[in-house]
């Protein structure tokens, strides 16, 4: 039996709003909380619920649901978090969503089934969304019971027979994902794989696909997964890329995201880039890195790879698995692995020092070489004498026609973040200086 605590004001409201759950999902036990009265501390037994209702209107001026959630997440034991609004209000909503909740509810929608589908994302086995069409629009409370039922099997059995039968992505080894026909694979990382899909709008997107496993190192894969959704969520840039949804089912979590039929910039610096071509790329990189460093986020892993391209030759950053956003905590791991790919690594990270904006000025250095000369400033044969040269080496020379970017390769490169460019603001004017 699922627990759930309500957290509501004006009691009359949140009674009714048990009793609409309640109508729909008898079996569920509901434990209601008077928000005036304050938020009970960390010993409070929240680990007793599996989902947390609160509302946005608390019932005091100068408190909001907001407020409640920013302490809850603080708490090791709380376990997920929807938030209740009144009206639709997208971008409320869509902050909740930002601050940590894991979905949020309109009461106002009209559609009761829409209403309690939304409800019962929450009660998948990650307590997460599964999906917003699980019940269909006009059937009996007790008959969007047993859809909603049926469609949870049918989620977390992703390899039956009768999906595989109506499925052409299970039979090709896909998961099946509502709402997306899988087209294609791109690619394979670590713990992750990245499939090409069609969205019910015919359009091409892009699946970042995360089994669930055991062990240590996918849940510190998860967290970098999640962590990635909730940066790049923050940010609206047409130099960054854009994601679409985030959803969890029983054996796998997904990101929707933009494609890039264009490819990578590693393939771009294959053919040989203009130097001029390579000053654009350059300045659209700056840009966007620059609606990123605003929010304090700092990417960590820019590298070629990294960066897509759309067919009118814009580009974008990608990949924000490894980013943070700035702390002063250092750059190593728990079991100090350095973060982030050595030959585009800053002499900060390659020494687990605390890092900033500027150690993403540092690998745009090394990009911005590289796209110039066809060639990476430092290489090595082992990792460790990579990290050294990065420390130690001088910036190198360019020649010829290209010398007069070197004022820009010696404002990115430098061993020191303090003796690079202060931010992506003074190398935009750099950028505009050398055209």
């Amino acid at each position: 039996m699922h627990k759930i605590l309500l957290i509501d004001f004006p009691r009359q409201r949140q009674m009714e709003f048990a009793e609409l759950i309640a109508n729909f999902m008898p079996e569920l036990n509901i434990t209601l909380l008077d928000p005036r009265s304050g938020i009970p501390g960390k010993d409070y037994p929240w680990s007793d619920y599996d989902v947390i209702l609160m509302g946005y209107d608390l019932g005091k001026p100068d408190t909001s649901g907001f407020d409640w959630l920013q302490i809850l997440r603080k708490y090791p034991s709380t376990p997920p978090v929807s938030i209740i609004f009144e009206d639709k209000d997208k971008d409320e909503a869509q902050k909740s969503l930002r601050m940590g909740a894991v979905n949020y509810i309109i009461r106002s929608d009209s559609n009761k089934n829409d209403f309690i589908a939304k409800f019962a994302e929450l009660l998948s086995p990650e307590n997460i969304e599964l999906t917003n069409d699980l019940m269909p629009q006009e059937e009996s409370a007790t008959e969007s019971r047993a859809v909603y039922k049926a469609n949870m099997e049918n989620t977390l059995d992703i390899s039956g027979k009768d999906l595989a039968a109506s499925n052409p992505s299970v039979k090709a080894g896909y998961p099946v994902i509502p709402g997306y026909e899988i087209i294609n694979f791109i690619a394979q990382g670590g713990m992750a794989e990245v499939l090409l899909a069609k969205n019910e709008e015919d359009k091409a997107v892009v699946l970042k696909i995360l089994h669930m496993q055991e062990g240590e190192q996918f849940q510190e894969g998860l967290k970098r997964f999640i962590k990635e959704y909730n940066l790049i969520s923050n940010i609206d840039h047409p130099h960054i890329i854009k994601i679409y949804e985030r959803a969890f089912a029983a054996d796998f979590a997904y990101i929707a995201m933009e494609y890039f039929p264009a490819g990578d910039l590693n393939k771009r610096i294959k053919q040989g880039i203009t130097d001029d071509k390579a000053l654009d790329y350059l300045h659209q990189m700056t840009m966007g890195l620059q609606a990123a460093h605003d929010l304090n986020i700092v990417h960590r892993d820019l590298k070629p790879g990294n960066i897509l391209f759309r067919e009118d030759d814009t580009l974008t950053i990608t990949d924000f698995g490894v980013a943070q956003t700035i702390s002063g905590e250092p750059d190593i791991t728990v079991d100090n692995t350095v973060i982030g790919t050595p030959y585009y690594l800053s002499p900060e990270q390659g020494a687990g020092m605390k890092t900033d904006h500027r150690t993403d000025l540092y690998s745009l250095g090394v990009i911005f070489y590289q796209m110039l000369t066809g060639e990476r400033p430092f290489t090595a044969t082992t990792i460790a004498q990579l990290l050294k040269a990065h420390l130690n080496e001088p910036i190198p020379q360019l020649t010829g026609n290209l010398k007069k970017y070197q004022p820009l390769l010696d404002g990115l490169l430098a061993k020191d973040p303090d003796e690079r460019f202060l931010n992506t603001k003074d190398l935009l004017l750099g950028i505009e200086w050398i055209k």
